[in-house]
């Protein structure tokens, strides 16, 4: 009896391993399997039709509704059930557009936390206060903010952002990943222009974390961002590390006054917008992109920090009324009702929150799955899965261990939608094939019509456990080879199948181990 070992790096799991010398397999040889390692990549959704798709549905205020299509994703371990329930949260903060309840609203699953075996799944929202910036939340490096008149000033006079640009405010709490915005008004702007340098002032979300900045950050590192350079400056945008004009002009900077012009870079639509507000109601995006153009396609993407820049003295810059939305479960804050900043901006009309107290409304979230235009639901689900037995495909809602019902909860600064069941993280049962390419066996399947030269069948349970599948059976079955002569081999060549007799998508090595009886 003579063990053979083979390993492989093939995407599609073939075996193909040549030995030095002739291996001679003796007439009336039987074959078995001792073990097989491999990561299969398993395709969640895997449904084979364009137009099926699972949608969560939600409701966050009367006359609201928003329809989020759940992409498809593959997984190959419990890692990738994670980034399946991450991938989840970032659609669902997609989804969310900069107006009412939504401003400073942020979605999550169990808080970002892992999820085992134990957890109920609960997706959940979380609302940011839109309030005044305070020194938990912001730090100030040679800036002056008076919370008395809402206000920041530079501690110093005029320089060059090209050279420094360590005036500033900052947090070093992640930004809002759901929907919110870093705002300022203009309270005052008269900053002369000296060779047409970057003066005065920029607001910005940056890639690296603020406490790791000396004297000057580079424009690379600013993903977004608007600039007031002097007075005879139009606004100029940031865009992934890019400066660049507008043609927009400012439209009342003076002292205090009433109508005067409010910038913006917010987050809504899975979209990152630079905004002037100005006065007759006047709003104008001088540039939008989408998060993936910056390279944020999913949650662990996602980290971006605000800033404010100053250049200029004391009676040259004043910028008030700062509004910040943070991430909320991030940073955990006593909740207040929104604050009415509408009073203070005359004609000027930037989009507020909710001002109801708490922004108490009723919210509801419910799973749909179709299937061509039928939906799926219990009294039509057997029969759906009987038409298309082929289909791989997952009912989100049972994956994740909730009822089918709608849910319907009353929700203020938070809500909990909280599945019926513990989430058990195996969404099918398999069976894969070890395939001997070049011996002959005596072995049969119904798939295929007939005799196939199948060495065992694999059943696989609870895919996810593990980063990759170790069989061991817990009996040795020995299959009889058909030569009824020796056979000398050097090379021999093994594949793995699926269920259907295809080609298997594997990641990183994989090793076999057989055993021939002569």
């Amino acid at each position: 009896m003579s063990y053979l070992n083979f390993t492989t790096n093939s995407k599609i799991g073939l075996f193909e391993n040549n030995f030095n010398e002739d291996y001679v397999i003796e007439k009336d040889s039987k074959i078995g399997l001792v073990n097989l390692k491999f990561e299969a990549i398993e395709t969640v959704f895997d449904d084979s039709q364009e137009d099926e798709k699972n949608v969560i549905t939600y409701s966050l205020y009367t006359g609201h509704k928003k329809n989020v299509v759940i992409s498809r994703f593959t997984a190959d371990n419990m890692d990738g059930i994670q980034f399946l329930l991450d991938a989840i949260e970032f659609q669902l903060n997609e989804s969310l557009s900069f107006e009412n309840k939504q401003i400073g609203m942020q979605w999550s699953i169990n808080e970002g936390h892992n999820v085992n075996n134990e957890d109920k799944i609960n997706i959940h929202y979380s609302i940011f206060p839109y309030d005044k910036i305070n020194e938990n939340n912001f730090k100030f490096e040679k800036v002056t903010y008076t919370a008395a008149n809402d206000t920041i000033v530079s501690a110093g006079t005029s320089n060059n952002f090209e050279l420094n640009n360590s005036f500033r405010m900052f947090s070093s709490h992640n930004f809002i990943r759901g929907c919110g915005c870093l705002r300022v008004r203009i309270d005052k702007f008269d900053v002369t222009n000296i060779n047409n340098e970057k003066r005065g002032f920029t607001i910005a979300l940056v890639k690296s974390n603020p406490n790791t900045w000396g004297v000057k950050i580079p424009d690379s590192d600013i993903v977004a961002g608007i600039q007031l350079m002097h007075n005879n400056s139009t606004y100029k945008y940031y865009d992934n590390g890019t400066h660049n004009s507008s043609a927009l002009n400012p439209l009342n900077v003076a002292n205090g006054g009433l109508n005067n012009d409010i910038v913006e870079i917010n987050i809504s639509d899975g979209k990152i917008n630079l905004v002037v507000y100005q006065a007759g109601g006047i709003s104008t995006t001088i540039h939008t992109n989408f998060l993936g153009n910056f390279n944020i396609t999913e949650k662990a993407e996602f980290i971006l920090y605000p800033v404010i820049f100053l250049s200029g003295s004391a009676t040259e810059v004043i910028l008030s009324q700062p509004r910040i939305h943070l991430d909320p479960f991030e940073m955990v804050t006593f909740y207040d009702s929104p604050k009415d900043d509408s009073t203070g901006f005359g004609t000027v009309s930037p989009p507020v929150p909710n001002l109801n107290t708490d922004c108490v409304t009723t919210n509801t979230l419910e799973f749909r799955y179709f299937s061509g235009s039928n939906q799926l639901i219990e009294s039509n689900y057997t029969s759906i899965r009987q038409t298309n037995p082929d289909n791989v495909f997952v009912d989100l809602r049972r994956f994740l261990g909730f009822g089918n019902e709608k849910l319907t909860r009353t929700g203020n600064n938070v809500c909990n939608f909280l599945g019926n069941k513990t989430f058990r993280p195996n969404f099918f049962s398999k069976i894969y094939y070890l395939e001997c390419q070049n011996l002959e066996l005596d072995t049969y399947t119904a798939i295929g019509g007939g005799k196939k030269n199948i060495l065992l069948p694999i059943p696989l349970h609870n895919r996810f456990e593990n980063h990759f599948m170790l069989y061991e059976p817990n009996n040795m079955y020995m299959v009889k080879l058909k030569n009824i002569n020796k056979i000398p081999l050097r090379s021999f060549r093994f594949r793995l199948l699926d269920e259907n007799l295809k080609p298997v998508n594997v990641a990183g090595r994989s090793d076999l181990t057989i055993v021939i009886d002569s």
